[in-house]
């Protein structure tokens, strides 16, 4: 009803209005008095078209008789044209109520379009305002009434490009490489998220001296030309490529919104530590990423504690930016891997000049790196991420490997991050992770000689004197003396190692107080960090004994004992032993046997209805092969 009242009362008024405006009036215009000035913008001015412009047209209120309501269009024409036939017409403000216009340049390009300008052409048009009331108009004709405008069209292309690529035998690998869209270069300290600009894109690339051709996806071939425009080439023009004049590494940046470009050679790269200001450069590697490894970066204790550092890429031209951290300040660096905000490790661009905000930290609380040569790589591309990411080894590799005849079916072996030995018994909030600097292998070595390596292709000799390890220099093996079972560990904090050879690993199950059998049996290596016994006859019954709690004691040939055990101090829910209620039921946490009770962490059967009078079958994985936690399984026949 309220929409139905407003429509009759927009009716009425416009009934009035045309009332207003009849033939009766003898007022010189016949209804309207044209106020015959305009405001906005100044008679002859420039305009460039740049996209999401808006210009502002304002001019002077007419009247009209008996209070009349006046609408207004903008009229553009040529500038010889009377605005009989303008080249285009727009209403005003406030469906044409409005003594104004806001005009968008996309509209402004296609007047510039129609008065018969190119490409990076300019059109010089003429405008005025045409006042209506009722069926009656009169146009601003004096000559204050019309004013010149001229429009330049920027040097851009329709439609956009989605894609761009370049071309030749200048690439790197002589590959057609994919720009990505450009990255926001900011000028004052923040917290940045992911920007990227609307039509332009950008590769940080390696080009040797040669022709380099740029396409988009709709086979269209462009030119770096003058005073930094981009022009489209013509399909009647001979050339289609642009000229590199030596070797280098380049940013190359192209903006189709403006027809501009940025083509700057990159002097170096360097690692910035911000206190006390030292500098380190980077090796380009290629596909838009430099590394830096095991440089000594003199964060230490009893010494320099302050980790923050960025990058600063230096230009051929004497321009330099810097690629830091997303926040002005590094606030997630005490907080774990998976805790940290997901942009912890993207590189954003600025140019402000300050050797203390957004930059990167380790976690200083844990002396993370302190004392260790660290390694560091950017990855200026989209090819490892959808940003530009920064990789970092604090000393710490990301993966370890032992390859060489004396290891298991001589075949490499992928340590695993160590899991901790607790020394008090567990509860049933125990949350225990894996250490962050310490890689594991529980494996069988054989007399011979083995290499150790990281992720990087780095090699770590061990010696033996002092129980400590180093980088090599070059490639170097280990020695095993003594064949058996052992469980190696090296910690990249401490440059330690220890290698323990096991003596037994036996499955725990104390029999009913007066039963004659032994608490223990021995278990069978498998390989691999595997362990079962099989078809064990366990003597949980439905008589007496129906106690069911049991675990497994690593002893290792120097007399220490592990106890592979459960997470918490009691089993109190065996129920949870189906995956679906505790999926970490059947996880193996690593305990100092002799810091525990006899019964403590245990874990449990579901008396009234598993393995009661069965033979009973384990198998322990102290690797990552079954899973990415240590586990054992169970059955019973």
């Amino acid at each position: 009803m309220k929409k139905i009242i407003m429509m009759l009362v927009a009716g009425a008024a416009m009934a009035c209005g045309l009332a207003a405006c009849s033939d009766d009036d003898t007022t010189p215009s016949g209804n309207i008095t044209p106020a015959d000035q305009l405001y906005l913008p100044r008679n002859n001015a420039t305009i460039m078209l740049e996209t999401g412009n808006i210009t502002h047209f304002e001019w002077a209120v007419s009247k009209a008789s008996k209070n009349g309501y006046i609408t207004y269009e903008l009229l553009f024409d040529k500038v010889g044209g009377d605005f009989s036939q303008p080249l285009y017409v727009l209403t005003s403000d406030n469906n044409g109520y409005e003594p104004s216009a806001k005009v968008a340049s996309s509209t402004l390009n296609t007047v510039a379009t129609l008065a018969g300008a190119d490409l990076g052409e300019t059109a010089t048009v003429k405008w005025t305002v045409r006042a209506w009331c009722g069926l009656n108009s009169e146009i601003y004709g004096s000559e204050a009434g019309v004013r010149t405008v001229s429009l330049t069209r920027i040097n851009s292309v329709d439609p956009m490009p989605s894609e761009i690529k370049i071309s030749g035998g200048i690439t790197e690998g002589q590959k057609e490489l994919t720009l990505f869209a450009a990255s926001v270069i900011h000028t004052a300290k923040g917290k940045y998220t992911d920007q990227r600009e609307a039509g332009a894109y950008e590769i940080f690339t390696k080009l040797t001296a040669g022709e380099l051709i740029i396409t988009d996806d709709l086979n269209r071939n462009f030119r770096l030309a003058e005073k930094n425009r981009m022009e489209l080439i013509k399909d009647n023009e001979a050339t289609t490529a642009v000229t590199v004049e030596h070797d280098g590494i380049y940013w190359l940046y192209v903006n189709f919104s403006n027809m501009t470009y940025k083509f700057k050679e990159i002097s170096k790269v360097e690692l910035f530590i911000s206190s006390p200001g030292n500098k380190a450069e980077l090796t380009y590697e290629g596909n838009g990423v430099w590394g830096i490894m095991d440089y000594a970066w003199n964060v230490k204790e009893g010494g320099n504690t302050d980790s923050r550092h960025k990058f600063i890429c230096t230009y051929a031209d004497g321009s330099s930016e810097f690629w830091g951290h997303f926040e002005d300040d590094c606030r997630d660096s005490e907080k774990s891997e998976a805790e940290k905000n997901p942009l912890f490790y993207n590189i954003f661009r600025h140019t402000f000049s300050n050797q203390w905000d957004n930059t990167w930290k380790v976690n200083e609380k844990e002396r993370e790196g302190y004392g260790k040569k660290v390694s560091f790589w950017v990855h200026m591309n989209n090819t490892d991420d959808d940003l530009f990411l920064l990789e970092r080894s604090l000393g710490v590799p990301l993966a370890v490997n032992m390859q060489g005849s004396a290891t298991e079916n001589q075949e490499a072996i992928a340590l695993n991050k160590a899991l901790p030995v607790l020394v008090a018994k567990g509860s049933d909030d125990l949350n225990v992770g894996r250490e962050a600097s310490i890689f594991e292998c529980f494996t069988q070595l054989s007399s011979g000689d083995f290499s150790i390596t990281d992720d990087k292709g780095r090699y770590y000799k061990l010696d033996a004197s002092n129980m400590t390890f180093a980088i090599a220099e070059n490639p170097v093996t280990n020695t095993v003396s003594k064949a058996g079972i052992y469980w190696v560990a090296l910690d990249f904090n401490a440059m330690t190692y220890k290698m323990r050879e096991i003596e037994k690993v036996e499955l725990w199950n104390k029999p009913w107080f007066g039963n004659k059998l032994s608490e223990t049996v021995e278990m069978s290596y498998e390989g691999k960090g595997e362990w079962s016994i099989s078809d064990y006859e366990w003597y949980v019954t439905d008589g007496s004994n129906k106690d069911t709690r049991y675990y497994f004691i690593c002893t290792y040939v120097d007399g220490f004992k592990e106890r592979w055990a459960y997470y918490s101090d009691d089993c109190r829910g065996p129920q949870n032993s189906n995956p679906g209620n505790y999926p970490n039921f059947y996880n193996i946490y690593r305990f100092d046997h002799s810091k525990l009770g006899e019964w403590d962490d245990s874990w449990k059967t579901l008396n009234d209805s598993e393995g009661l009078g069965k033979k009973a079958t384990f198998h322990i994985y102290m690797n990552n092969t079954y899973a990415t936690d240590y586990k054992h399984t169970r059955s019973f026949k």
